[in-house]
């Protein structure tokens, strides 16, 4: 089932990931009040459609609330109890939006998507998938980057604004940013840092003497493998050149950061930095990103809070977005 996420395949989705940035522009507009929920839609807009080949409502969507629902616990300390109620509101995450996949397909309605194409396979008999083996790891691909990417471009307004020197000397007037402008634009794919999530062993494997199930929950040590200074001088420093392709260990430092348990790579990797970096690059290439202040003129400053849990998230911020100019406020309104 992989070969439909490889490097190649993933360009049949970004459709679905340009729209879902597109639509985020629009509402980056009206000024939100919760940078974070607006960043987690796209994503869940983005996983959920390409996944299921669902159509997503652009608030309040019921499927991106059983997710979100689905993910709380893992926000939160990861004691037993907690696991127990995770894998149970999994089960309905990903159980509900791939009936209503096989349903549509049953009726001739459904829309091109990693589950049906999987399913496809499985008539045809072409690889040995079954059914719970494509419900787990279309399950796995909920994931969200960009709220870190917003927080380090407030901090760094530096980095923001080489980013948008990059955009201006690429892209003609006009136009937004798409993914054939990718390869001219090496600062913006710079400033996206991959994170590894959880993810589920497929089959039973061995490391370092350990016997690791199938089945098994591996947690990566995020922490550990961005903070070494061997491979990362100066971790806790926000620098989108160190992984620039002009350095000879930046493909070394990328592997690293893409690392999930012994070495192995996310298989969904090509599919989640694609939707990142097409947000992102839109993002920057139309508005100036800053600090909210308050009715005293105070800036206010992100609280730089993290949960402490398995799948760590920012807290709640705010940011203000503000069109760089008249002419890319009527790019967005006509995006």
């Amino acid at each position: 089932m992989y070969r439909h996420f490889n490097a190649t395949a993933v360009k049949d989705f970004r459709p679905h990931q340009v729209k879902a940035a597109h639509g985020l522009l629009k509402r980056l507009l009206r000024g939100p009040e919760d940078v974070v929920k607006e960043l987690r839609q796209v994503s869940g807009e983005v996983i959920l459609s390409v996944t299921y080949g669902i159509d997503i409502q652009s608030s309040n969507d019921p499927y991106i609330g059983m997710a979100e629902t689905a993910i709380h616990p893992l926000h939160e300390a990861f004691t037993p109890e907690h696991f127990c109620k995770w894998r149970n509101l999994v089960d309905v995450m990903i159980n509900v939006p791939f009936s209503a996949t096989k349903e549509a397909m049953d009726k001739g309605t459904t829309k091109s998507s990693f589950v049906m194409k999987c399913l496809e396979d499985i008539i045809g008999k072409e690889g040995n998938n079954t059914e719970e083996d494509i419900k787990s790891v279309a399950g796995a691909m909920y994931q969200v980057a960009l709220a870190a990417c917003i927080l380090a471009l407030l901090d760094y307004p530096n980095v923001l604004k080489k980013a948008q020197q990059e955009i201006d000397s690429v892209v003609p007037p006009g136009n937004l940013p798409d993914f054939c402008d990718q390869d001219s634009l090496p600062y913006i794919t710079a400033v996206i840092a991959p994170v590894g999530v959880p993810h589920t062993a497929c089959s039973d494997d061995i490391y370092k003497g350990y016997r690791i199930p199938a089945g098994s929950i591996l947690i990566p040590n995020n922490q550990g493998i961005l903070h070494d200074e061997k491979v990362f001088p100066n971790p806790e420093l926000f620098i989108p050149e160190r992984f620039m392709p002009n350095d000879e260990v930046a493909e070394s430092r990328l592997q690293v950061s893409w690392a999930m348990v012994a070495g192995e790579i996310c298989p969904g990797r090509y599919m989640a930095f694609e939707t990142v970096w097409i947000t992102l690059v839109s993002i920057i290439a139309v508005y100036d990103i800053s600090k909210p202040i308050d009715k005293n003129g105070n800036v206010i400053e992100p609280s730089h809070e993290f949960s402490s849990s398995v799948l760590p998230m920012p807290a709640p911020f705010k940011a203000v977005f503000k069109p760089r100019n008249k002419a890319a406020e009527a790019l967005i309104n006509s995006c």
